[in-house]
This record gives C-alpha cells, structure tokens and sequence, in this order.
C-alpha cells in the first residue's frame, strides 16, 4: 500500500495532456483527431431524422445525443444548422407529436431542447428554416402538457 500511496500521488500525477489533444486550443476535445469522427457522427444522427421510418424513441436519443454534443462544443451547431435537412425534419417531428403518448412528449421536449442551444449560437439559421414559427406553434398547441423546464427552454428560443 505504501508503493500505491506513492504512484498515486499528486507529485507523480502526470500534467501531460492525453495524446491527440492540442494544449493550446481553446477547446481541447473538440480540437483532436476524435473530433473528425464526431462531425461524421453528427452528420448521422441528423440523417435519422430524415427516414420517416425512423421509430420515436430512436429520434428521442438521437436528439438528446445532439443535445451533448452541442453542449460540448460551438463547432456542433454550425454543423447540425448546415445539415440540409435537419432542421426542417426536427420542425416536422415537432408539429406531428401526439404530446400525449410519453415517448411522443420526450421526443419532443428534446428537439426544444436542441432548438434552444442551436439557437444560442445559430439563430439565424434556425430562423431561416421555420424553426421558430414552428417553435412558438408547439408552445400554443401544447403548453400545458409540457414540463415547465421545457417551456421554458421553448420560450427561450
């Protein structure tokens, strides 16, 4: 235990960052060779909401997915808004919801959510494609069957 005691102590905790990541970047993860891989992910997970085929609870965790990437980093909005489709196909999903099946509701408090943060980095582009008129149709139709958090991040956008 004593040997344990030194390895794992914070003199010999190595400062180095992990391999692949740029120190100097502003945004380390975001700056690595991952990140190739995360803008190919990206573009995936807005291709799912293109196939209407695709079954609601997929939707729901590709827009929650989106909703962790876009909290990790900038880069992410610009490339969800640039998606020729992805918008729009999120926009049609919310107008369609029967917010009173469960997963219908999750679903679509979710794509609130990504709204919300493409919005605080990509507002235009959101604007450009319908998303708020689409937006404000979602909190007239069905306001009183949201959460409150969700409200609130739909009045935010």
């Amino acid at each position: 235990t004593v040997s344990h005691r030194q390895n794992c102590s914070p003199s010999r905790v190595s400062s180095d960052p992990p391999l692949g990541i740029n120190p100097d970047s502003s945004c380390p993860v975001m700056s690595s060779p991952i990140f190739s891989f995360v803008r190919t992910f990206l573009s995936a997970l807005c291709d799912i909401f293109s196939d209407p085929l695709a079954p609601t609870h997929v939707l729901e965790v590709t827009a929650r997915a989106l909703t962790y990437f876009l909290d990790v980093s900038v880069d992410c909005a610009k490339k969800i808004t640039s998606h020729p489709t992805a918008i729009r196909s999120m926009c049609s999903r919310l107008q369609s919801v029967d917010i009173f099946d469960r997963t219908n509701k999750d679903l679509s408090e979710q794509i609130i959510k990504v709204f919300e943060r493409l919005c605080s980095r990509e507002a235009s582009n959101i604007y450009e494609q319908n998303g708020l008129r689409c937006v404000l149709d979602f909190i007239n139709n069905c306001y009183a069957e949201i959460h409150k958090d969700s409200l609130q991040s739909a009045l935010n956008v």
